[in-house]
């Protein structure tokens, strides 16, 4: 890998899109939580299972693919990972200073 393929590291604020499965259309929203007191720029840095709303109320949880960056063994969420369990989706925003593969 290049760092051409570095990804954003995603932290709470970052937002994200997908399909809303109790809503049964598209949502935009922002994650919530993160791994508590690992920060980039003062917000918690957003590992597996790290938990997203939707601007709809509805929540989801985000599924790092980092094969480089693990925190407490969790893979890093990056922009363009998913996010899965009841809002089906992507990650559409990422740190612009911190990065990984």
């Amino acid at each position: 890998m290049s760092a051409a393929d570095s990804k954003g590291v995603v932290t709470i604020g970052h937002k994200f899109r997908g399909y809303c499965e109790h809503c049964e259309g598209e949502v935009e929203g922002e994650m919530i939580t993160g791994v508590e007191n690992i920060q980039i720029e003062g917000k918690d840095i957003c590992t597996t299972d790290s938990i997203g709303q939707g601007y709809c109320g509805h929540t989801c949880k985000a599924i790092g693919k980092s094969e480089v960056f693990f925190i407490e063994g969790l893979p890093v969420v990056r922009e363009g990972d998913p996010v899965t369990d009841g809002i089906e989706g992507v990650l559409i925003e990422g740190s612009d200073f911190v990065f990984s593969q």
